[in-house]
Parts: C-alpha cells; structure tokens; sequence
C-alpha cells in the first residue's frame, strides 16, 4: 500500500462530516488487524478503520472490517470497551488528536502524528489505563504511561496545524485559514509514491478522483493499489503458469514412454527364462546362443557374466526386469500426478486469457499473507501433499495447520520430513496413500533403500510433548506401508 498523506484537514472534515453522522454508537467490537488496522465495529451498518503504521497513520468509515489477529492489546481493548456506547467524538481545534467518549467514564485518544501513531485508553479524570505505541522522549523515557495524566497539547492557530502545500495555498489565494475549513469537496492525486487528499485543485498534477466524502475516495485508493498489483503481478503470474506448463509437458512426455520400458521388460523376462531351460550347458560359457522359449522361431544371444554361475546369471536378468517394472509402476504413479498438475495449470492459463482475474488476485492476497510453507504435491486423486522443509517447519504444518482429519506420515524410525495429506473431508484412494508414503520415504535417510517402512495415521493422533525438540511427535494408531521413495 502506498502512502496516504493525511491531514490535519482531513481529520477535521472526516469528525464534522462523517464520525459525528453516525453517533452514539455501541461497539460491537475493538481489535488490531493484520498491516497494523485498528477496528471499531459499531452496531451500525458503518465501522471505523485506523491504519496505525507510524509513518502514515489515517483513519476511515467503512462498511467492512478486517480479520482479527491474535494480538497481545487485543484482549485489552475488548474488556475495556466492548459494549460500551460512544457517545461524542471530539477533534482539539485542527490538531490531530481525536477523543472518543463513552457511555462508562472512559475515553479513548486517538494521536495521528506524523511518524508516530498513539492510542490511550483513560478514566474519566484522562488518567491513562492503557496504551498502544508508546511515545518516548529523545533520551528514551515514555513519556506517559498507565497512571499518569493524559495532557492534550496546547491549542495553536489554526495556520500551524496546515501542511506545506495548505498553507501555499492561502497565501497564493490571499484567503484566511479559516476558509479551508468550509470547503467540503476533496480531490485525490499521487506525486512520488504518495496520495495526497485536498480540497483544492494544485496546477501540472494528474487528479484521480473527487468527493466529498473522505472514506469514499481512502477505500478507493485502497482497492486502486490492490489493482495496480494484481496488473503487475498478472504477466509474471502468467509467465510462470506458461513455463511450467511446458515443463510438465516435457516431463510428461518422457513417463509416456513406457512402451519401450515394456519392450525392455519382454527383453529381459524371454532373456532368463531362456537360461532357465539352459542351465546345465552353461558351465565356463560368456554367452548363449539358442532358440527363444518364449518365441521357438526367434535366435537369441545372450550375454553371460562367467565369474558368475548359470543359476546367477539367470537372478541377474530377472533381477533386471523388476527393476525396470517397479519404474514403469513408479512412473505411472507420477504419471497421474503430473496429469492432474497439468489439467489445473492449464485451468488457471485459461482464466488469466480471458480476464478473470482471481486466480492472480488470490496469489498476491497470499503472497501479503503469508510465507510459502513446506513442499507441496498433488496425488493422482487430486490430494494436496505438504512436506515439511526442517524441523521447525515439521512442527509447524502438524501442530498448527493441519486438521485433525488429514493424514501424517513418516519414514519409520527414521529421521525424515513430516508429510501431510489433506483430505478436505474427503477418503483418500491407496493410490493416494502409496504416493504420499512414498514422499514419506525420499524425503527421509532411507531415500536410498529399495524399500521403506513408512507410518501413517490421521492428525488428530498425532501430539507433541511440552519441551520436546523441534520435529519430534508422538504418533497413535499408526498403520505400516513400505513403498520405493520417489522424487516427484
């Protein structure tokens, strides 16, 4: 979000105009957001959004909150106010301090100073009760602090509560401050990374919007930078979906070669049973010559290792084909992973040509959000897989973002990362179950064996220890499943 300048004269016209339209109110409810919102959520249809980041703190009416977060001021501002009804909200001449004041002897000021954001709960005789943002002194003492007097600044002339370009203005004009105040239509623009609300028209800049409602136009350069990223993030977004379209491709189209697989498999099954029927007449021999026993009319030559005796020769060239079949099965598994990968890319590539949007929308929501968690799969039946990336990440997607119907694996008495299968509700197929183990397994220090034994079992049996390492759980009802680790 870029950076809303806010001012005095914003502040002044949003009390007289908007916060005093909608008094008393009761509040619902008085907690931070995520990005640092305060939210008072009134009875009425309309709420009260503070941005409180120190560089730019400004306030809003809207018809819509923001998601709570666990906060440690939030349960504080919930017993102090909640239920309680405002009943007169004050601006101190043009300063931008605003009081709220309720129905029980408290009241709430509001500090919107610029570099620094400040909130005091206090009684009825301005002794603070609680704070948010402590403002300090250049040596580093708070300045106030729970039990002392809250003291609002002395009144000035109304000229030094105006910003650079206000009072360019006035003098420009020859008009007197006062008159800035009367004018009820506000104009928004953007120099230097900044929007700037006024209620004048400044020559050679590019005006975006007009009202005389201040909310209306701050919730429109909301949504504005919110579109702004979405437009930047689409052909990045696209590019991306594009490149790992043909990668999947790629990739795909190497696992649908298994006919040659399949022709090797032929190969080498006829290649021992034919020794098999030779056994005795191999002895000091490096090579067979005979007629085929799965094909009499075909002449086959076989080559044999002579430090090894016939019966392990013929080991050896079945040893060979279940090699190569267990491939062919690990590559039809993945098969249907990539499949399904590629149907769901191809899907979103769709819906950016032809203009819907959510898709990117959603990952720009996600990428504010959140930091990407773990490695993620898709089962051939369509089952989202997250491998966890270290121990704490381990701790992590089990303990706190799993539900208690998805499905925990890990490698058997084995270090290993935490894998998870959501379920979303659903049943998973064995083929979903074999293709999560099986991630289980590489991503473990049995990535290397033929076989591994991997545990598996629903979350809500999974439970963790107070003051255990990181990573380290305990698991109940488990169920044993040994599969070849695959990388996916």
């Amino acid at each position: 979000m870029q950076t809303i300048r806010f001012s005095s004269l914003n502040l002044f016209h949003l009390t007289k105009y908007g916060l005093k339209q909608i008094l008393p109110f009761r509040i619902e409810n008085f907690y931070i957001s995520k990005k640092k919102y305060l939210n008072i959520v009134t009875d009425k249809k309309q709420h009260i959004i503070i941005y409180t980041k120190r560089n730019s703190p400004y306030m809003y009416i809207s018809e819509r909150t923001l998601k709570k977060i666990k906060h440690g001021f939030n349960d504080v501002l919930s017993t102090l106010l909640k239920g309680r009804t405002i009943l007169e909200i004050k601006q101190f001449e043009l300063d931008r301090i605003i009081e709220f004041i309720t129905d029980a002897d408290i009241k709430v000021f509001v500090q919107f100073i610029p570099g620094k954001f400040n909130l005091y709960v206090t009684d009825k005789q301005n002794t603070i009760i609680n704070q948010y943002s402590f403002l300090k002194n250049r040596e580093g003492n708070v300045l106030e602090k729970p039990g002392k007097k809250y003291i609002v600044p002395d009144e000035k002339e109304i000229i030094m509560y105006l910003n650079n370009e206000e009072k360019e203005y006035i003098k420009n004009f020859n008009i007197m401050p006062e008159e800035l105040l009367k004018k009820r239509i506000f104009y928004t623009y953007i120099r230097k990374n900044t929007y700037h609300i006024i209620p004048f028209i400044v020559e050679n800049e590019t005006y975006l919007d007009s009202s005389e409602n201040i909310s209306e136009l701050i919730e429109k350069l909301r949504k504005r930078d919110l579109e702004n990223e979405i437009e930047k993030s689409t052909n990045i977004v696209f590019e991306r979906l594009v490149k790992k379209k043909e990668k999947l491709g790629k990739e795909i189209a190497l696992m649908m070669n298994i006919q040659k697989e399949q022709a090797l498999v032929n190969e080498l099954y006829e290649k021992a049973e034919t020794i098999k029927m030779h056994l005795n007449d191999l002895k000091g021999k490096n090579q067979l010559i005979a007629m085929s026993i799965i094909n009499p009319e075909k002449k086959l030559t076989i080559e044999l290792d002579r430090s090894l005796n016939a019966q392990k020769n013929m080991e050896k060239y079945f040893k060979e084909m279940n090699k190569v079949n267990k491939r062919i099965e690990s590559n039809r598994i993945r098969l249907k992973s990539k499949q399904s990968e590629l149907s769901a890319i191809i899907k979103q590539i769709e819906k950016v040509e032809n203009g819907e949007m959510e898709i990117i929308e959603e990952k720009v929501k996600k990428q504010k959000d959140k930091k990407r968690i773990g490695r993620t799969f898709i089962s051939p039946g369509g089952f989202k897989i997250v491998a966890g990336r270290s121990a704490i990440e381990n701790d992590r997607i089990t303990t706190k973002i799993a539900s208690k119907k998805d499905i925990f694996f890990h490698a058997r008495e084995k270090h290993g990362s935490h894998i998870i299968l959501v379920t979303g509700g659903r049943i998973p197929a064995k083929v979903d179950i074999e293709y999560a183990a099986s991630i289980a397994a590489y991503y473990s220090a049995g990535k290397h064996s033929s076989l591994v034994a991997v545990s598996y079992t629903e979350i809500r049996y999974v439970t963790k220890k107070r003051k255990s390492k990181p990573g380290e759980v305990y698991i109940l009802n488990e169920k044993v499943i040994f599969v070849s680790p695959i990388k996916i």
